[in-house]
Protein backbone atom coordinates (compact mmCIF):
# COMPACT_ATOMS: atom_id res chain seq x y z
CA UNK A 1 0.00 0.00 0.00
CA UNK A 2 1.58 3.53 -0.93
CA UNK A 3 2.12 5.61 2.09
CA UNK A 4 -0.32 8.63 1.34
CA UNK A 5 -2.42 10.14 -1.26
CA UNK A 6 -0.22 10.63 -4.58
CA UNK A 7 -1.15 13.79 -6.56
CA UNK A 8 -0.55 14.89 -10.42
CA UNK A 9 2.14 17.22 -9.15
CA UNK A 10 3.66 14.26 -7.69
CA UNK A 11 3.59 12.00 -10.53
CA UNK A 12 5.64 14.76 -12.46
CA UNK A 13 7.89 15.42 -10.32
CA UNK A 14 8.90 11.74 -10.88
CA UNK A 15 8.27 11.68 -14.56
CA UNK A 16 10.29 14.52 -15.50
CA UNK A 17 13.41 15.81 -14.50
CA UNK A 18 13.14 19.16 -12.47
CA UNK A 19 14.02 21.39 -15.79
CA UNK A 20 11.55 19.86 -17.85
CA UNK A 21 8.95 20.04 -14.93
CA UNK A 22 9.23 23.43 -14.68
CA UNK A 23 8.96 24.41 -17.92
CA UNK A 24 5.64 22.08 -18.81
CA UNK A 25 4.09 23.64 -15.40
CA UNK A 26 5.23 27.29 -16.21
CA UNK A 27 3.91 27.28 -19.95
CA UNK A 28 1.54 29.93 -20.77
CA UNK A 29 -1.94 29.29 -22.48
CA UNK A 30 -2.48 31.63 -25.23
CA UNK A 31 -6.05 29.55 -25.71
CA UNK A 32 -7.84 30.54 -21.81
CA UNK A 33 -5.44 32.34 -20.04
CA UNK A 34 -7.39 32.67 -17.01
CA UNK A 35 -7.73 29.02 -16.54
CA UNK A 36 -5.78 28.24 -13.01
CA UNK A 37 -3.74 24.95 -12.18
CA UNK A 38 -5.95 22.77 -10.19
CA UNK A 39 -3.27 22.89 -7.22
CA UNK A 40 -3.93 26.34 -6.83
CA UNK A 41 -7.37 25.99 -6.00
CA UNK A 42 -8.48 26.24 -2.72
CA UNK A 43 -9.41 22.35 -1.36
CA UNK A 44 -12.98 22.44 -1.77
CA UNK A 45 -12.54 23.82 -5.58
CA UNK A 46 -9.97 20.85 -5.96
CA UNK A 47 -12.37 18.54 -5.17
CA UNK A 48 -15.08 19.62 -6.74
CA UNK A 49 -13.01 19.39 -10.27
CA UNK A 50 -12.09 15.54 -9.25
CA UNK A 51 -15.86 15.32 -8.58
CA UNK A 52 -17.34 17.28 -12.43
CA UNK A 53 -14.53 15.64 -13.86
CA UNK A 54 -14.27 12.08 -12.86
CA UNK A 55 -12.38 10.25 -13.60
CA UNK A 56 -10.62 12.36 -15.91
CA UNK A 57 -9.76 14.46 -13.41
CA UNK A 58 -6.55 12.78 -12.84
CA UNK A 59 -4.97 14.16 -15.50
CA UNK A 60 -6.37 17.52 -15.69
CA UNK A 61 -3.97 20.49 -14.88
CA UNK A 62 -5.89 23.36 -15.26
CA UNK A 63 -9.29 24.92 -15.14
CA UNK A 64 -10.94 27.94 -16.77
CA UNK A 65 -14.06 28.94 -15.01
CA UNK A 66 -17.25 25.86 -16.04
CA UNK A 67 -20.70 27.31 -17.15
CA UNK A 68 -23.42 25.86 -13.94
CA UNK A 69 -25.61 24.82 -16.97
CA UNK A 70 -23.16 22.71 -18.98
CA UNK A 71 -24.54 19.70 -20.33
CA UNK A 72 -21.90 18.12 -22.85
CA UNK A 73 -18.27 17.32 -23.16
CA UNK A 74 -16.83 18.22 -26.91
CA UNK A 75 -13.01 17.12 -27.81
CA UNK A 76 -12.04 16.44 -31.23
CA UNK A 77 -9.89 13.63 -32.98
CA UNK A 78 -6.49 14.48 -34.85
CA UNK A 79 -6.30 12.52 -37.67
CA UNK A 80 -3.00 12.05 -38.28
CA UNK A 81 0.04 13.43 -35.20
CA UNK A 82 2.40 15.40 -36.37
CA UNK A 83 5.39 12.66 -35.57
CA UNK A 84 3.53 10.93 -38.64
CA UNK A 85 3.18 13.83 -40.34
CA UNK A 86 6.88 14.21 -40.97
CA UNK A 87 6.78 10.39 -42.00
CA UNK A 88 6.73 9.45 -45.94
CA UNK A 89 3.86 6.48 -45.53
CA UNK A 90 1.65 8.86 -44.35
CA UNK A 91 -1.31 6.80 -46.61
CA UNK A 92 -0.78 4.09 -44.68
CA UNK A 93 -0.41 5.87 -41.51
CA UNK A 94 -4.00 6.63 -42.05
CA UNK A 95 -5.22 2.69 -42.26
CA UNK A 96 -4.13 2.79 -38.24
CA UNK A 97 -4.85 4.27 -34.81
CA UNK A 98 -2.35 5.14 -32.23
CA UNK A 99 -3.56 4.96 -28.55
CA UNK A 100 -2.89 8.63 -28.10
CA UNK A 101 -5.01 9.15 -30.60
CA UNK A 102 -8.13 8.02 -28.73
CA UNK A 103 -7.30 9.31 -25.30
CA UNK A 104 -6.28 13.06 -26.62
CA UNK A 105 -9.45 13.18 -28.31
CA UNK A 106 -11.56 14.25 -25.56
CA UNK A 107 -11.59 13.61 -21.77
CA UNK A 108 -12.96 10.78 -20.26
CA UNK A 109 -16.07 12.27 -18.24
CA UNK A 110 -18.96 10.53 -16.30
CA UNK A 111 -22.66 11.60 -16.69
CA UNK A 112 -22.53 13.82 -19.78
CA UNK A 113 -22.95 12.77 -23.60
CA UNK A 114 -19.71 13.66 -25.24
CA UNK A 115 -18.98 15.02 -28.81
CA UNK A 116 -16.08 15.18 -30.93
CA UNK A 117 -14.91 16.70 -34.43
CA UNK A 118 -13.02 14.66 -36.94
CA UNK A 119 -10.84 16.88 -38.60
CA UNK A 120 -11.19 14.43 -42.24
CA UNK A 121 -11.29 17.06 -44.78
CA UNK A 122 -8.78 19.46 -43.32
CA UNK A 123 -6.61 16.57 -42.67
CA UNK A 124 -7.30 15.49 -46.63
CA UNK A 125 -6.39 19.31 -47.90
CA UNK A 126 -2.76 19.02 -45.95
CA UNK A 127 -2.08 15.42 -47.13
CA UNK A 128 -3.77 14.85 -50.43
CA UNK A 129 -5.12 11.72 -48.97
CA UNK A 130 -8.44 11.24 -50.33
CA UNK A 131 -10.97 12.20 -48.08
CA UNK A 132 -12.44 8.56 -47.66
CA UNK A 133 -9.65 7.58 -46.72
CA UNK A 134 -10.02 9.57 -43.06
CA UNK A 135 -13.47 8.25 -43.44
CA UNK A 136 -12.73 5.22 -42.78
CA UNK A 137 -10.07 6.05 -40.34
CA UNK A 138 -12.98 7.93 -38.67
CA UNK A 139 -15.32 4.91 -38.33
CA UNK A 140 -12.63 3.08 -36.58
CA UNK A 141 -11.80 6.02 -34.53
CA UNK A 142 -15.11 5.88 -32.95
CA UNK A 143 -15.46 2.25 -32.31
CA UNK A 144 -11.95 3.11 -29.97
CA UNK A 145 -13.21 6.06 -28.84
CA UNK A 146 -16.40 4.24 -27.95
CA UNK A 147 -13.83 1.19 -26.15
CA UNK A 148 -11.99 3.43 -24.30
CA UNK A 149 -15.16 5.38 -22.67
CA UNK A 150 -16.52 2.39 -21.71
CA UNK A 151 -13.32 1.14 -20.22
CA UNK A 152 -12.50 3.92 -18.23
CA UNK A 153 -15.79 5.14 -17.13
CA UNK A 154 -17.65 2.17 -16.66
CA UNK A 155 -20.71 3.53 -18.76
CA UNK A 156 -21.89 3.10 -22.37
CA UNK A 157 -20.78 6.49 -23.89
CA UNK A 158 -23.31 8.93 -25.38
CA UNK A 159 -20.70 9.44 -28.11
CA UNK A 160 -21.94 12.49 -30.85
CA UNK A 161 -19.64 12.47 -33.74
CA UNK A 162 -19.35 15.32 -36.59
CA UNK A 163 -16.88 14.94 -39.74
CA UNK A 164 -15.67 18.25 -40.94
CA UNK A 165 -16.55 17.12 -44.57
CA UNK A 166 -20.00 17.65 -43.05
CA UNK A 167 -21.51 19.95 -45.47
CA UNK A 168 -23.34 21.58 -42.72
CA UNK A 169 -20.89 21.43 -40.40
CA UNK A 170 -17.95 22.56 -43.20
CA UNK A 171 -20.20 26.01 -43.88
CA UNK A 172 -20.74 26.67 -39.99
CA UNK A 173 -17.34 26.88 -40.09
CA UNK A 174 -16.60 29.26 -43.01
CA UNK A 175 -19.25 31.16 -41.46
CA UNK A 176 -18.06 31.36 -38.49
CA UNK A 177 -14.53 32.27 -39.42
CA UNK A 178 -15.93 34.88 -41.69
CA UNK A 179 -17.83 36.30 -39.20
CA UNK A 180 -15.06 36.48 -36.72
CA UNK A 181 -12.55 38.06 -39.45
CA UNK A 182 -15.39 41.00 -40.49
CA UNK A 183 -17.64 41.63 -38.11
CA UNK A 184 -15.33 40.95 -34.47
CA UNK A 185 -12.00 41.40 -35.77
CA UNK A 186 -12.02 43.25 -38.09
CA UNK A 187 -8.96 42.06 -39.80
CA UNK A 188 -9.68 40.16 -42.86
CA UNK A 189 -6.61 38.62 -42.62
CA UNK A 190 -7.66 35.94 -40.12
CA UNK A 191 -9.82 34.07 -42.56
CA UNK A 192 -6.42 33.57 -44.69
CA UNK A 193 -5.11 31.71 -41.85
CA UNK A 194 -5.29 27.84 -42.25
CA UNK A 195 -5.53 27.20 -38.57
CA UNK A 196 -8.72 29.49 -37.85
CA UNK A 197 -11.76 27.10 -38.63
CA UNK A 198 -9.88 25.08 -35.75
CA UNK A 199 -9.39 28.15 -33.47
CA UNK A 200 -13.42 29.03 -34.22
CA UNK A 201 -13.61 25.32 -32.35
CA UNK A 202 -12.06 27.09 -28.81
CA UNK A 203 -15.68 29.73 -29.02
CA UNK A 204 -19.03 30.04 -28.29
CA UNK A 205 -19.61 30.41 -32.18
CA UNK A 206 -18.33 26.59 -32.74
CA UNK A 207 -20.51 25.53 -29.56
CA UNK A 208 -23.80 27.07 -30.45
CA UNK A 209 -23.18 25.92 -34.44
CA UNK A 210 -23.13 22.32 -32.40
CA UNK A 211 -26.30 23.00 -30.58
CA UNK A 212 -28.21 24.64 -33.90
CA UNK A 213 -27.06 21.37 -35.43
CA UNK A 214 -28.08 19.14 -32.39
CA UNK A 215 -24.79 17.50 -31.84
CA UNK A 216 -24.87 18.54 -28.32
CA UNK A 217 -28.23 19.40 -26.28
CA UNK A 218 -27.11 23.48 -25.77
CA UNK A 219 -24.06 25.22 -26.24
CA UNK A 220 -23.57 25.19 -22.70
CA UNK A 221 -20.22 23.07 -22.50
CA UNK A 222 -16.63 22.14 -21.61
CA UNK A 223 -14.37 21.40 -23.79
CA UNK A 224 -11.78 18.74 -22.26
CA UNK A 225 -8.77 18.43 -24.04
CA UNK A 226 -4.55 17.99 -23.93
CA UNK A 227 -2.90 21.07 -22.50
CA UNK A 228 -1.29 21.70 -25.44
CA UNK A 229 -3.95 22.77 -27.45
CA UNK A 230 -4.45 25.78 -25.20
CA UNK A 231 -1.08 26.58 -24.72
CA UNK A 232 -1.51 26.61 -28.90
CA UNK A 233 2.27 27.40 -29.55
CA UNK A 234 2.12 28.05 -32.99
CA UNK A 235 4.00 29.73 -35.80
CA UNK A 236 3.25 31.69 -38.92
CA UNK A 237 4.57 32.50 -41.68
CA UNK A 238 4.25 35.90 -42.19
CA UNK A 239 3.83 39.02 -39.91
CA UNK A 240 0.13 39.74 -41.14
CA UNK A 241 -1.12 36.20 -40.27
CA UNK A 242 0.59 36.76 -37.00
CA UNK A 243 -1.09 39.69 -35.90
CA UNK A 244 -4.35 38.32 -36.88
CA UNK A 245 -3.88 35.51 -34.51
CA UNK A 246 -2.78 37.88 -31.90
CA UNK A 247 -5.86 39.86 -32.57
CA UNK A 248 -8.19 36.51 -31.75
CA UNK A 249 -6.09 35.53 -28.84
CA UNK A 250 -6.81 39.25 -27.25
CA UNK A 251 -10.52 38.97 -27.88
CA UNK A 252 -10.13 35.46 -26.12
CA UNK A 253 -8.62 37.09 -23.28
CA UNK A 254 -11.50 39.86 -23.39
CA UNK A 255 -14.17 37.65 -23.90
CA UNK A 256 -12.96 34.73 -20.84
CA UNK A 257 -15.08 31.69 -20.62
CA UNK A 258 -18.12 30.79 -18.48
CA UNK A 259 -17.78 34.69 -17.45
CA UNK A 260 -21.12 36.16 -17.53
CA UNK A 261 -21.59 38.87 -20.02
CA UNK A 262 -18.30 37.36 -21.93
CA UNK A 263 -18.89 36.28 -25.96
CA UNK A 264 -17.82 32.65 -24.26
CA UNK A 265 -19.74 32.39 -21.25
CA UNK A 266 -21.73 29.13 -22.09
CA UNK A 267 -17.92 27.79 -22.67
CA UNK A 268 -15.44 26.15 -20.40
CA UNK A 269 -12.39 24.08 -20.61
CA UNK A 270 -9.93 22.00 -18.95
CA UNK A 271 -6.79 20.62 -20.09
CA UNK A 272 -5.20 17.31 -19.42
CA UNK A 273 -1.96 16.18 -19.31
CA UNK A 274 -0.63 14.65 -22.62
CA UNK A 275 0.96 11.58 -23.30
CA UNK A 276 4.53 11.28 -23.49
CA UNK A 277 7.77 9.14 -24.28
CA UNK A 278 8.77 6.57 -21.93
CA UNK A 279 12.55 7.36 -22.12
CA UNK A 280 13.92 10.08 -20.36
CA UNK A 281 13.52 13.01 -23.09
CA UNK A 282 9.90 12.73 -22.45
CA UNK A 283 9.03 14.06 -25.58
CA UNK A 284 5.06 14.11 -26.22
CA UNK A 285 4.27 11.11 -28.02
CA UNK A 286 2.56 13.19 -30.85
CA UNK A 287 5.69 13.97 -31.64
CA UNK A 288 6.16 10.62 -32.58
CA UNK A 289 6.10 8.31 -35.24
CA UNK A 290 3.36 5.42 -34.96
CA UNK A 291 5.77 2.77 -34.69
CA UNK A 292 7.01 4.16 -31.74
CA UNK A 293 3.69 4.17 -29.73
CA UNK A 294 0.78 1.66 -29.27
CA UNK A 295 -1.17 1.59 -32.10
CA UNK A 296 -3.80 -0.91 -33.68
CA UNK A 297 -0.65 -1.97 -35.79
CA UNK A 298 1.34 -2.88 -33.09
CA UNK A 299 -0.22 -3.42 -30.01
CA UNK A 300 0.44 -7.14 -29.12
CA UNK A 301 4.42 -6.66 -29.78
CA UNK A 302 3.49 -3.10 -27.94
CA UNK A 303 2.07 -5.09 -24.83
CA UNK A 304 4.68 -8.43 -25.24
CA UNK A 305 7.79 -5.83 -24.71
CA UNK A 306 5.95 -3.76 -22.36
CA UNK A 307 6.23 -6.80 -20.16
CA UNK A 308 9.62 -7.11 -20.88
CA UNK A 309 11.25 -3.93 -19.27
CA UNK A 310 9.84 -5.04 -16.20
CA UNK A 311 12.83 -6.65 -15.57
CA UNK A 312 15.22 -3.39 -15.40
CA UNK A 313 15.68 -1.50 -12.54
CA UNK A 314 13.00 0.89 -12.11
CA UNK A 315 14.36 3.94 -10.57
CA UNK A 316 14.67 6.53 -11.65
CA UNK A 317 11.16 6.30 -12.46
CA UNK A 318 11.21 9.31 -15.52
CA UNK A 319 13.61 6.18 -17.15
CA UNK A 320 10.77 3.43 -16.70
CA UNK A 321 9.00 2.99 -19.54
CA UNK A 322 6.45 0.99 -17.49
CA UNK A 323 5.77 3.46 -15.28
CA UNK A 324 5.34 6.35 -17.92
CA UNK A 325 2.61 4.06 -19.82
CA UNK A 326 0.97 3.76 -16.65
CA UNK A 327 0.86 6.96 -16.57
CA UNK A 328 -0.51 7.77 -19.62
CA UNK A 329 -3.03 5.62 -20.15
CA UNK A 330 -3.95 4.35 -16.76
CA UNK A 331 -4.54 6.53 -14.07
CA UNK A 332 -8.36 6.34 -14.25
CA UNK A 333 -7.83 2.90 -12.52
CA UNK A 334 -7.68 2.67 -9.21
CA UNK A 335 -5.04 -0.28 -8.64
CA UNK A 336 -2.98 1.43 -11.32
CA UNK A 337 -3.10 4.97 -9.20
CA UNK A 338 -2.04 2.62 -6.43
CA UNK A 339 1.04 1.12 -7.81
CA UNK A 340 2.04 4.56 -9.19
CA UNK A 341 1.90 6.19 -5.66
CA UNK A 342 3.98 2.91 -4.37
CA UNK A 343 5.90 3.27 -6.42
CA UNK A 344 6.82 6.94 -6.27
CA UNK A 345 7.02 6.05 -1.85
CA UNK A 346 9.42 3.15 -3.16
CA UNK A 347 11.49 5.77 -5.41
CA UNK A 348 11.59 8.45 -2.51
CA UNK A 349 12.75 5.54 -0.02
CA UNK A 350 15.05 4.47 -1.93
CA UNK A 351 17.06 8.01 -2.59
CA UNK A 352 17.06 9.00 0.97
CA UNK A 353 18.06 5.82 2.07
CA UNK A 354 21.11 5.92 -0.87
CA UNK A 355 21.70 9.37 -0.09
CA UNK A 356 21.97 9.13 3.47
CA UNK A 357 24.08 6.01 3.16
CA UNK A 358 26.76 8.41 1.09
CA UNK A 359 27.78 10.99 3.98
CA UNK A 360 28.11 7.44 6.63
CA UNK A 361 31.84 6.84 7.74
CA UNK A 362 32.99 3.63 7.00
CA UNK A 363 35.05 1.18 4.62
CA UNK A 364 34.05 2.01 1.18
CA UNK A 365 34.09 -1.67 0.04
CA UNK A 366 31.11 -2.27 3.14
CA UNK A 367 29.26 1.11 2.18
CA UNK A 368 29.32 -0.18 -1.42
CA UNK A 369 27.67 -3.97 -0.24
CA UNK A 370 25.57 -1.76 1.87
CA UNK A 371 24.19 0.00 -1.33
CA UNK A 372 24.27 -3.03 -2.79
CA UNK A 373 21.81 -4.54 -0.67
CA UNK A 374 19.67 -1.78 -0.44
CA UNK A 375 19.11 -1.50 -4.28
CA UNK A 376 18.42 -5.28 -4.44
CA UNK A 377 15.96 -4.58 -1.59
CA UNK A 378 13.96 -1.98 -3.18
CA UNK A 379 14.18 -4.00 -6.57
CA UNK A 380 12.71 -7.06 -5.15
CA UNK A 381 9.99 -4.62 -3.40
CA UNK A 382 9.11 -2.99 -6.91
CA UNK A 383 9.27 -5.94 -9.43
CA UNK A 384 6.12 -7.50 -8.51
CA UNK A 385 4.16 -4.28 -8.61
CA UNK A 386 6.12 -3.27 -11.65
CA UNK A 387 5.25 -6.46 -13.32
CA UNK A 388 1.49 -5.85 -12.69
CA UNK A 389 1.08 -2.93 -13.40
CA UNK A 390 2.74 -3.72 -17.16
CA UNK A 391 -0.32 -6.48 -16.99
CA UNK A 392 -3.48 -4.00 -16.62
CA UNK A 393 -1.67 -1.34 -18.75
CA UNK A 394 -1.18 -3.44 -21.69
CA UNK A 395 -4.66 -5.11 -21.02
CA UNK A 396 -6.03 -1.48 -21.45
CA UNK A 397 -4.59 -0.91 -24.34
CA UNK A 398 -5.08 -4.44 -25.65
CA UNK A 399 -8.60 -4.07 -25.08
CA UNK A 400 -8.79 -0.69 -26.90
CA UNK A 401 -6.83 -1.56 -29.79
CA UNK A 402 -7.15 -4.73 -30.65
CA UNK A 403 -9.42 -6.34 -33.21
Amino acid sequence: MAEREITLQDIKRSLFDPTQNERTHGAQWRIGVDAIPVEALPPDQQQEVRTVFDPAAFKIERVSAQSPKTQAVIGGLCSIFTGDLNQRNVDETVKQLRMDQIVEAVGNVRGKPIFIVIEDSFFSRLTGVPVTEFQRQAAMATDRIVRWLELSTGETPDLRVALTSDPNVEQGLYDAVAYMADDVLKNPDFSRMQSAPILMMYTSVWTDLLASLSYVPSGNVVCVEPVEHFVDNRSFPDQRLRYAYEDFTQWLKDNPYAKPKSANATLGIAGFMESVDGDQNKKRTRLLPAWKVPSTANVRIWAEKLQEKTIAFPFPLRNSPVFTEAVNWGLWNPAIREQVASLICLEEAYYRERDAMKVQTGNPSDKQERAQKLRRGIGQQAEPITKQMAKEVAMIVTTVLGK
